[in-house]
């Protein structure tokens, strides 16, 4: 088996939608952390490789979603929305085992934004 690349991950998320605050939003996926974070962008960020075997590698992967952050209200329901969503799209490439809350650094001056991060194993 072909182990899946950060590209294929990232396919599997382009044409996601969440309605969130009745507006279909669209996730912006990159293979690639953006230089500058925005709302509803999604990328892979691999994390680790376990050989089971001499040919068969389990990778971990975070898969990040930034959310909008006018606010605590705002970023809770934007979660709640991308859970199902993004999850079904990740599980045609892996197995999701976890999603959980984070705070990522969107710029130098150490401002942070809301996001949700899922666990992505992978052969």
């Amino acid at each position: 088996m072909a182990e899946i690349t950060r590209e294929e991950i990232a396919g599997a998320l382009a044409g996601v939608t969440v309605t969130h605050d009745g507006q279909t939003q669209q996730m912006a996926p990159t293979v690639a952390q953006p230089p500058a974070l925005a709302a509803w962008q999604v990328w892979p960020d691999w994390q680790s490789a376990v050989w089971v075997s001499g040919c068969v590698v389990e990778r971990t992967w975070q898969v990040y979603v930034i959310l909008p952050a006018a606010d605590a209200q705002t970023w809770t329901s934007a979660t709640d929305a991308v859970l199902n969503a993004v999850r079904t799209a990740l599980l045609n490439v892996g197995h999701v085992s976890r999603a959980e809350p984070i705070q990522l650094v969107a710029s130098e001056q150490s401002l942070t934004m809301p996001a949700v991060a899922f666990t992505l194993l992978t052969n």
